[in-house]
């Protein structure tokens, strides 16, 4: 069956991003609340409340997915990866919108950034930033870009020139490693400089940067995009069902997997993402509801959504609604839908000037 790829896009990604961005917002609208002492699903017992961050990891799982896919098709298309153009695809794409809400964070909030912060931020380090309390406090959320922009310097280079034989190989003992890294740094810390910092900024380091989580959708889209035999056995309508189900129990369930909680969701999410997009369709292509829009504007959601939620709940103080459900309902509502509206209009606007200049540099025609 021939794969249908649509600007850059395989059926059924666009609805799991929406997913992704969606409980991501879902997660800080309570967050914040907690901070500022606000009753919050983060501090009430029973309350029901999916891991947030979960979404994040969700993201990388379909980006490592994605851009694997591609770079492989692109390869089998022309003979090899165009790294120039690759590299301007993902600047065209990412920093414009990145670099408007740096912008933004400044002129909008009364925020100093110190020079460490600044240079974490503006270099593509967040996430480093993030690990030694250095955050772009109104909008921390963009540790995440860091995360891929950092990947990315290095995985399309790796796979240029890995040999097919040893790119599955390579990526389990990465993702296996690098899911222990953690563990071994804290031994050795244990063991010779025993400081308490240094735990603190691996702990942050380590629960941001998730490099084995996008390895796992690196992984997955390896197989895909070259047909392994592997593919036929995960993909499937009773193996896609049983995927997707157990995905969403555990998920909206609020198992978790202790130690190795983010590797063993990234194996999740990924069996998820090839069901949808594997040359079985096991599901409807979800991209056709109403998450398939949202998806689209997806980047501008995870982008915008912190400084959206910060004004609504300076908008509507806590106390200002006497009934606490209905003051809910309308900071939930203002925030995800204030939210929507900007990143419809910055897709539309901002990105799309862009999107179009991207599409220059795209080698596989569709």
């Amino acid at each position: 069956m021939r794969d249908r790829v649509e600007g850059d896009l395989l059926p059924g990604l666009n609805a799991l991003r929406a997913i992704a961005a969606l409980m991501v917002v879902l997660g800080h609208v309570e967050l914040l609340k907690s901070q500022r002492g606000i009753p919050s699903a983060f501090n009430t017992p029973g309350s029901w409340l999916p891991d947030g961050h979960l979404g994040v990891v969700l993201f990388f799982a379909l980006s490592g997915y994605l851009i694997t896919f591609l770079l492989v098709k692109e390869r089998a298309a022309i003979g090899r990866t165009d790294l120039r153009k690759f590299y301007m695809r993902r600047i065209l794409r990412i920093w414009p919108l990145y670099y408007t809400v740096l912008l933004l964070s400044v002129v909008l909030f009364p925020f100093t950034p110190g020079t460490g912060t600044w240079l974490f931020s503006l270099l593509g380090m967040p996430n480093i930033g993030h690990a030694l309390r250095m955050d772009w406090l109104p909008s921390p959320q963009i540790w995440s870009i860091g995360v891929e922009e950092q990947f990315y310097l290095f995985w399309p280079v790796i796979l240029r020139f890995l040999p097919p034989a040893r790119v599955i190989p390579a990526l389990l003992v990465f993702f296996i490693g690098y899911a222990l890294l953690p563990y071994g740094v804290d031994f050795l810390n244990s063991r010779t400089l025993k400081d308490p910092e240094l735990y603190h900024a691996s702990a942050l380091f380590f629960h941001g940067t998730r490099f084995d989580c996008m390895a796992m959708g690196c992984l997955f889209g390896y197989m895909r995009a070259t047909d392994h035999s592997f593919v036929t056995k995960l993909n499937g309508r009773s193996i896609g069902w049983a995927s997707i189900g157990l995905t969403a129990l555990c998920w909206f369930g609020g198992v978790h997997f202790d130690r190795f909680n983010d590797p063993i969701y990234a194996i999740l999410f990924c069996m998820v993402i090839l069901n949808l997009s594997g040359p079985i369709r096991v599901f409807p292509d979800p991209d056709r509801t109403v998450l398939g829009p949202i998806g689209k504007i997806s980047y501008g959601i995870y982008m915008y959504h912190w400084m959206i939620i910060l004004f609504v709940l300076d908008l509507v103080p806590y106390g200002s609604i006497a009934n606490d459900l209905v003051y809910n309902v309308v900071v939930h509502t203002l925030a995800f839908g204030g939210t929507l509206a900007l990143s419809w209009i910055s897709f539309n606007t901002l990105e799309r000037y862009f999107l179009q200049k991207k599409a220059r540099f795209r080698v596989l025609k569709t």
